[in-house]
């Protein structure tokens, strides 16, 4: 028989090795971070600060973009022409980052346009609304959506609708916005450990705890934006669909559970049956990767001639 005796001096050699490893950890993290985003800025330019794409015309949606991540990648995608919808469940926050960005926009003679629409995704009905309020008044397809928006409840509070509120807002809500608006490919991009307030509703001393061993390792929010913007942007990514990309927009597998046909068949028949999605529902329109390469590089053509015209 094994026995285990821990002493007063076990206990601190215990707590020892724990910091220690917990220590590494963070730093290994940390170093593969950095690594990782000196080889975005690197080899990536485009995803940072100036490029020459063309999104004059383009209609994007960005959930969640009053603030943190959201609020840069509906910039930049701003910034670059397009016309972006910041989809946002508070009003005076969501209308307040629209006015934000219009004005950096007129500072920088930038052709692209903000506006604040209301989305609670922890509503389904809500959800519906935004949907054909978009088709209605849009009258076209969408270019870009990206589904951003994310909480924390630790409560396990319930919506009006019955749902989980954390499960709503994170999966059903996008789930069912995307289905009704119709993305042509669609990709996941982890952004990194970015400083946002995601965590505002968690416990005080857990929040604490995560901020003073992580910080040291975290970006900014203005960086978190670069690796989902580098997915909105990138020609390279065309026809890629269905991948999951690492901070330095590596792709990697994605897990054996996620790879289950049989785990996907039965999420995705529980995700219709709780947000009430119709098989074959959608609002929007869609059209084929051809057509939209071919407005893209008719839109880079312009560029390259008004570019000669100026130089």
């Amino acid at each position: 028989m094994l026995t285990f005796i821990f002493t007063e001096c076990t206990w601190s050699s215990f707590g020892l090795v724990l910091c220690l490893g917990l220590g590494l950890f963070w730093l290994l993290k940390g170093a593969r971070l950095i690594s990782g985003a000196s080889w975005l800025i690197k080899n990536h330019p485009d995803a940072w600060e100036g490029t020459s794409l063309d999104l004059s015309s383009s209609i994007a949606i960005v959930t969640g973009a009053n603030s943190g991540i959201g609020y840069y990648i509906a910039l930049g995608l701003a910034r670059r022409g397009s016309n972006v919808i910041l989809a946002c469940r508070n009003k005076i926050r969501g209308e307040a980052a629209a006015r934000e960005i219009n004005i950096i926009l007129s500072k920088f003679s930038c052709k692209g346009h903000a506006e604040f629409w209301l989305l609670d995704l922890s509503s389904m009905q809500s959800v519906r609304s935004f949907a054909s309020r978009f088709v209605q008044e849009k009258g076209m397809h969408l270019n870009i959506l990206v589904n951003n928006a994310a909480i924390s409840d630790r409560t396990s509070s319930l919506t009006a609708e019955g749902l989980n509120v954390t499960y709503a807002t994170n999966h059903l809500g996008p789930f069912l916005l995307t289905n009704l608006l119709l993305g042509v490919t669609s990709n996941c991009v982890h952004p990194g450990y970015v400083r946002t307030g995601i965590l505002r509703n968690t416990p005080a001393i857990i929040r604490m705890a995560i901020h003073t061993l992580g910080f040291p390792f975290t970006l900014s929010a203005k960086h978190g934006a670069k690796a989902p913007l580098f997915l909105c942007l990138s020609r390279s990514l065309t026809f890629a669909s269905g991948l999951y990309f690492e901070p330095d927009l590596r792709s990697s597998l994605p897990t054996l559970t996620a790879l289950d046909p049989h785990l996907s068949k039965e999420l995705w028949r529980e995700s219709e049956k709780l947000t009430g999605l119709q098989n074959g529902e959608c609002l929007g329109e869609a059209r084929s990767k051809e057509e939209e390469i071919t407005e893209l590089e008719g839109k880079e053509g312009s560029c390259r001639e008004r570019e000669r015209e100026l130089g």
